[in-house]
């Protein structure tokens, strides 16, 4: 079976295309998930910078309204750190789907270029056999 080579082409191209752009949003998703992990990272730190300081707080607290406010205090940032892996493991997630989705076009490009290498195999042992018989053909009459 022949496949028609401006088809081929046009296939391959719009693979082409649909791979880069799953390239650029795992690129992007990517960039997303390392900021979202550093924002862990950031968090914890605050939280740790925090729990020094409320040592020394609870140390010059003198009411129990100060008490409450450090608890308050500690309370917040550890929501924060809870707000940040959660939007870490989204980012975690639509990560690993782009690559998913990068592995998946990645693949379709090569079965396009395995076809149009298929195809230039057969058309080149076609022209081979052709030139075959028409040797041997020449070859045939001479005798």
């Amino acid at each position: 079976m022949t496949i028609d080579p401006k088809t081929v082409k046009a296939l391959r191209n719009a693979r082409e295309r649909l791979r880069d752009v799953a390239a650029a949003n795992h690129t992007t998703a990517s960039g997303h998930r390392e900021r979202a992990a550093a924002a862990v990272a950031a968090e914890h730190a605050t939280l740790t910078a925090k729990l020094d300081a409320a040592t020394m707080a609870l140390a010059r607290a003198t009411s129990l309204a100060d008490i409450h406010a450090i608890h308050d205090e500690i309370a917040a940032h550890r929501a924060a750190i809870i707000d940040a892996e959660h939007a870490h493991h989204r980012a975690t997630t639509d990560s690993d789907a782009t690559a998913a989705q990068l592995r998946e076009r990645t693949r379709e490009l090569r079965t396009v270029e395995r076809a149009i290498e298929t195809d230039r195999r057969d058309r080149n042992d076609r022209a081979q056999r052709g030139e075959q018989r028409g040797h041997d053909d020449l070859s045939g009459r001479r005798r």
